[in-house]
């Protein structure tokens, strides 16, 4: 499998403490933990649940990681999901949040401290061991998060027993954003003209967006697009009808959710105006239109997908539509 084994820490090993720890703390009984991995903000969710996730933890974890679905609390990430979306997913019972810092250098796929890929890691190695399995669920940003780790730490997770069941993303960023685009190119100073809206955006973090949630940092990487190693990663999202009034429409190609094009919700293997709504599953989908004299004929644009991902729903209209819907809905 491709890349290289962790151990419990990048590079690390595990000292007498945390051996004694695994043996004292660890679970009798096999638990099935719900993980959900948020999309990137400029909030650090990592220290407001209390910093970084213990490993050696397992299911005597700190309240940072305990069970909620109160919106604006430490274990429901702060604020970071409506209190009906956090209510959703509390309901899914044994729910972890994956806590982590958008503003840490590395983004989506971060070993820093409080990194994305890091903190997916420990919560991983905490919580999915030892007879445990575990369902990750993603939201945005989150689903970069996990299929990168996983095309590149495929063998960390088979060689510490590892147990994920299922897979679940809730609007993917898997395509990236042309909004991320224009912020990284203000951070970089490459974009210039910006509308106001957008530039208030940059303004929130010193940091503007990091360039592994644009299009072409988010699809840089081939294995993640294509080596799932087994695993399925099924996606739910809004329909990518832009709402009435989002001023973000125009700078989004196709019909897009305010956030993401659909290439990227429906995880279409190229950056694209995708006119039409998600098809099912993993195959190829297309946009009928009207075509030759008088646009009397039909003609078709074709949609490829990547192979692991699988729409298994889309409705509703916005970035977070998805979220109502995520909750064991159907399987391919």
């Amino acid at each position: 499998m491709k890349g290289k084994s962790l151990g419990i820490l990048k590079g690390g090993g595990l000292g007498f403490a945390a051996i004694l720890a695994l043996l004292t703390t660890g679970s009798l009984s096999a638990e099935t933990y719900n993980l959900v991995v948020h999309g990137r903000s400029d909030k650090d969710y990592c220290s407001a649940q209390g910093g970084e996730i213990n490993p050696y933890g397992g299911v005597n974890q700190s309240v940072a990681m305990a069970d909620g679905n109160a919106s604006g609390s430490p274990s429901s990430t702060s604020g970071y999901w409506s209190a009906s979306a956090a209510d959703w997913i509390g309901s899914l019972g044994n729910v972890r949040y994956v806590g982590w810092s958008g503003s840490v250098s590395g983004g989506a796929w971060s070993w820093e401290t409080c990194g994305a890929r890091k903190q997916f890691w420990y919560a991983l190695y905490a919580f999915c061991r030892n007879g445990n399995v575990c369902n990750v669920y993603t939201h945005s940003t989150g689903s970069l998060v996990v299929s990168t780790f996983i095309a590149h730490h495929a063998d960390a997770i088979a060689a510490e027993g590892v147990r994920i069941n299922r897979i679940q993303m809730m609007s993917p960023a898997t395509g990236g954003s042309e909004l991320a685009n224009i912020l990284e190119g203000l951070r970089a100073g490459t974009v210039g003209g910006a509308p106001a809206f957008i530039i208030s955006l940059k303004t929130k973090t010193t940091q503007g967006v990091d360039p592994t949630v644009t299009t072409y940092g988010a699809r840089a990487d081939w294995l993640q697009k294509n080596q799932s190693f087994g695993y399925r990663y099924q996606t739910t999202s809004g329909t990518g009808y832009t709402d009435t009034g989002a001023i973000t429409g125009p700078l989004l190609p196709g019909l897009d959710d305010s956030v993401l094009a659909n290439h990227s919700l429906c995880n279409v293997n190229g950056v694209t105006d995708v006119q039409a709504v998600c098809g099912s599953g993993n195959a190829t989908f297309r946009h009928r239109f009207a075509c030759g004299f008088m646009w009397a004929s039909s003609c078709y644009y074709y949609y490829g997908k990547y192979t692991p991902y699988y729409t298994i729903l889309q409705n509703g209209s916005d970035h977070y539509q998805g979220v109502k819907y995520w909750k064991n809905y159907g399987t391919y």
